[in-house]
């Protein structure tokens, strides 16, 4: 065993519980980040069951909270009475009013009316605008109504009008040819008087019938009358296995959900962190309180563990120094060499040893999928945000952080990796990924001190990842509580 294999051992040793504190860390925290995810499905269930139950349409507006019921875009139509949930158009001002749908989808067959309330006497009309998805560049168009009284109620089966990106107008049926409704715009006429609205409300219908059936974390169905008619049904879901990952739960609540809009994913797990209430059409699921207190606060726990080690590896600056075998590899040369010359050689030697590795694993993740210049247009946009992260992740986080107290580069760039991927919960898989990958670029830094091409590397690599990755695995790149929307 030469000299420096046995260095190599001996820091290995010294760093042994550092080393296994990190892998705990991130052990522990993917065990509760699906621990949570698992309780903030299964409040979602037993929110929408009891709305079942009460026979309260999850699908009311009431305008309590102006900001969350009206799109922003169209409330300047409008004026929010104070101290009262009410919103009010003046007369002649033929307002528009487009529902807040968080995403949702609504199940036409199962609401046969919309019902308009008011404070006062409503007159003039009204039509509906619908999209049965928001990617369609197409609308529906009810029959003009008439408003008269404090309550209308709208006969959601008359006959509705399609018009096309074309203006091509076509005859619809509403429960054939709108069989779910993903955006909904109510068209008002009011040349004589002010409307004062307080809810509006598509109430379930009154024969409501609920199927169940078992479901695994893949989406295959193990119940036979599945493939029945069940449009006109509330199907619930219930999953017959434990999932490894929090992507795989959202994926198949996501799936289930636009394929069956308005169905419902149970799981085995009882209900511990929060008490089930009522689901409301656009109440974020991403301000459930003890839900996301717990998240934070496993966030938390971790980055101080990260400080412990931190502290227990801590060396005094006057005996701060490399070990030999360290100093003596190509990546110190390189960088010392690069500092004292800065010649074209050296600069071409230090973006190469980034550079190189990016491309073999990029290589490596075209077997899975070949990329397409699509997957790449937003390139230039997400090159200068990877500046940034890597500004914090190297300079910040392993530099003027981590190494400063422990003058250790491979410790230095491993606590930094945990910092950074602990900003990626609830999602473990995208944890993991930003673990091994800003490790890389954190010893990097620390090494050549090149910021550019470690940029790209981090804006070509991320891309490519979510490029390549199925739905199923990672489901969504946001992080923190916005993952769970």
């Amino acid at each position: 065993m030469n000299f420096s294999s046995f260095t190599v051992i001996k820091n290995i040793k010294k760093y042994f519980t550092s080393l296994f504190v990190i892998g705990f860390v991130l052990l522990f925290c993917s065990v509760v980040a699906l621990f949570l995810t698992q309780q903030r499905i299964q409040l979602e269930a037993a929110n929408k069951l009891n709305n079942i139950k009460l026979k309260q349409s999850p699908w009311r507006w009431d305008f309590v909270d102006f900001s969350d019921d009206v799109v922003e875009s169209f409330q300047n139509n409008w004026q929010k009475k104070p101290d009262l949930a009410q919103i009010i158009a003046l007369k002649g001002q033929n307002p528009q009013l487009s529902l807040n749908f968080s995403g949702e989808t609504i199940n036409a067959r199962l609401h046969d009316f919309l019902t308009i309330s008011a404070a006062k006497n409503m007159q003039g009309s009204i039509r509906l605008q619908v999209k049965t998805k928001l990617s369609d560049q197409a609308f529906y168009y009810s029959q003009t109504y008439r408003l008269k009284g404090k309550s209308v109620q709208l006969d959601l089966h008359k006959n509705w009008l399609k018009i096309d990106k074309n203006n091509t107008k076509t005859a619809a049926v509403y429960a054939k040819d709108i069989p779910q409704i993903s955006s909904l715009v109510l068209l008002f006429s009011n040349p004589k008087t002010d409307l004062v609205l307080n809810s509006v409300e598509l109430a379930y219908n009154q024969d409501l019938v609920i199927n169940d059936f078992t479901i695994d974390c893949d989406g295959k169905n193990t119940s036979k009358d599945l493939n029945k008619n069940i449009d006109n049904k509330i199907a619930v879901f219930h999953l017959a296995e434990n999932c490894l990952f929090p992507s795989n739960y959202l994926w198949l609540k996501q799936g289930l959900q636009q394929q069956y809009p308005e169905s419902i994913l149970r799981l085995k797990q009882k209900l511990i962190l929060a008490k089930p209430t009522l689901h409301k059409v656009n109440l974020s699921y991403t301000s459930i309180f003890w839900i996301n207190f717990s998240l934070y606060a496993l966030i938390s726990i971790a980055l101080l563990l990260v400080l412990f080690i931190t502290v227990k590896n801590k060396v005094e600056a006057d005996s701060s120094h490399e070990k030999s075998w360290l100093k003596q590899t190509i990546f110190y040369f390189l960088k010392k060499g690069a500092k004292k010359t800065i010649t074209p050689y050296h600069l071409m030697l230090n973006y190469a040893v980034v550079l190189i590795p990016t491309v073999i694993i990029f290589g490596l993740m075209t077997i899975f999928k070949m990329p397409t210049i699509n997957n790449f247009q937003h390139l230039p946009v997400y090159f200068i945000w990877a500046i940034i992260q890597q500004y914090v992740l190297g300079t910040i986080l392993a530099e003027n952080i981590f190494y400063k107290h422990t003058h250790n580069r491979l410790l230095a760039a491993l606590l930094a990796a945990t910092v950074f991927s602990l900003l990626h919960l609830p999602s473990v898989r995208l944890m993991l990924a930003t673990f091994i990958a800003a490790g890389f670029w954190s010893y990097a830094w620390l090494v050549f001190g090149r910021l550019l091409p470690l940029a790209l590397s981090h804006a070509v690599l991320a891309l490519m990842f979510y490029a390549i990755i199925s739905p199923q695995y990672l489901y969504s790149a946001k992080v923190l509580q916005w993952f769970w929307e």
